[in-house]
């Protein structure tokens, strides 16, 4: 597998558990030079259902390390198996278009373009709660039931910056494919709720980081944020992905909504 098909199915691979909501990063607040503190709640839990259950397709603008475009399309949710749970899957694809990435920060030698993509499937249980995940030739992930993942706020408040908040959602063991036979490491996720710079929204991030067992260290942080609504709708801004591709340097890239 050549270095960009598996960069970015390790995208998909590090969002997988997430499907319509990606990973998310960072456990204190962004820099903002303006919050619009909203009073009252948001419904993440339903807004985050929603959006898993009708599917989306989100064009985005690449910058950092590299420049180019991403196309992140997951499916609707459908009824599903995942080692004998009854739940629901979603099929989640990113494709990649980079150039001009800068050989100075990145201690390996690119392609002038980089064309590839990820695919993988999102496993849930009958509430939606992320319970694996399966990437051909990348990966399988099983969430682990002990301690159980953390359920989704149902109505969230972040009336003043000082109640921002972050929750440790649950934690994932990740194979090499589904006979389990060889565990490389972990992911944990978490979610992260700040006001927003928007009237009548709060910002979500969901953080996910990928620890690896051989070099006894995390080689991939995935953040991604969100604007969510009154409604619980929930808007992609942006993911920001680090991922270790030498021992010694990281490859940065965001993803911006266009």
């Amino acid at each position: 597998m050549s270095l960009t098909t598996r960069f970015a199915a390790l995208s998909v691979a590090s969002t997988l558990s997430l499907a319509g909501c990606g990973g998310g990063g960072g456990d204190t607040a962004p820099s903002s030079p303006s919050y619009v503190i909203a009073s009252g709640s948001f419904p993440l839990y339903a807004g985050y259902v929603k959006r898993l259950q009708a599917g989306s397709t989100d064009n985005l603008v690449v910058s950092g390390d590299c420049q180019g475009t991403a196309t992140l399309t997951v499916g609707k949710t459908v009824p599903a198996f995942f080692e004998g749970i009854a739940g629901y899957s979603a099929t989640q694809v990113m494709t990649l278009a980079l150039s001009n990435c800068n050989a100075s920060t990145i201690p390996i030698q690119l392609p002038v373009v980089w064309a590839a993509a990820g695919n993988g499937v999102a496993y849930f249980d009958s509430n939606f709660t992320p319970i694996g995940s399966d990437s051909t030739g990348v990966e399988y992930s099983d969430v682990r039931r002990v301690p159980p993942p953390v359920p989704l706020e149902t109505a969230m408040r972040v009336d003043t910056e000082a109640s921002s908040f972050s929750v440790h959602w649950l934690d994932t063991d990740v194979y090499l494919d589904s006979t389990k036979t060889a565990s490389p490491g972990t992911r944990s996720l978490t979610y992260l709720a700040y006001p927003a710079t928007f009237a009548d929204t709060a910002t979500v991030f969901f953080y996910s980081q990928d620890y690896r067992y051989a070099v006894n260290h995390v080689v991939l942080n995935t953040t991604t944020q969100y604007r969510i609504a009154r409604d619980g709708t929930l808007t992609l801004i942006d993911i920001d992905i680090d991922v270790e591709v030498v021992a010694t340097g990281t490859l940065h890239l965001v993803f911006t909504k266009v």
